[in-house]
């Protein structure tokens, strides 16, 4: 399906060729607008609102000049990054109260280039435990990480192994 084809494009560094060609009235079929209309919606719907915007992330490591606060601005202006030489970070997002999640978009400062080559989701239960939702390889200009909703009032990207410090440019959370 169309939604398949996003997630895996737009959502994993890509992106998107819809390959929907005219019919022979020189029109998109009504059943393939209508299909990217449901699509559009519900892209919409999902990422209407960025739950990280109003928390708090911090990280276990900055370089003292580009600070997690960069991270909600979805710009590339602005960019959160550790040390040099540092190619492991674990950024922390408290929502302050339960929310449920079920995408985590994160992306690197592309003009910096694509370092991050592994990285886990982890999100808190109510008993303060932290248990993974997502795992995965390469970020680049976008990963859409999506999982079964959760509840959970703190999520934790911890970034595993890249080629070098890794730079990230935007970190959001969406039910």
């Amino acid at each position: 399906t169309l939604l398949d084809i996003w997630y895996r494009t737009v959502g994993g560094n890509s992106t998107l060729l819809l390959n929907i060609p005219p019919d022979r009235r020189g029109l998109f079929h009504e059943t393939d607008v209508q299909r990217l209309r449901e699509m559009g919606e519900y892209i919409q719907r999902t990422f209407a609102e960025n739950l990280a915007e109003n928390a708090v992330i911090t990280a276990d490591r900055d370089d003292g000049y580009h600070l997690t606060e960069a991270l909600k601005t979805d710009s590339y202006d602005d960019y959160y990054k550790p040390f040099d030489g540092e190619n492991q970070v674990v950024l922390t997002v408290n929502l302050g109260e339960t929310k449920r999640i079920s995408h985590v978009v994160i992306k690197e400062h592309i003009p910096m280039s694509q370092r991050i080559e592994a990285f886990t989701i982890e999100v808190r239960d109510t008993e303060g435990r932290y248990y993974e939702v997502f795992s995965g390889t390469t970020v680049g200009y976008k990963k859409i990480a999506k999982f079964d909703a959760v509840l959970t009032d703190e999520v934790r990207i911890k970034i595993i192994d890249s080629r070098v410090c890794p730079v990230l440019s935007f970190v959001g959370l969406y039910r």
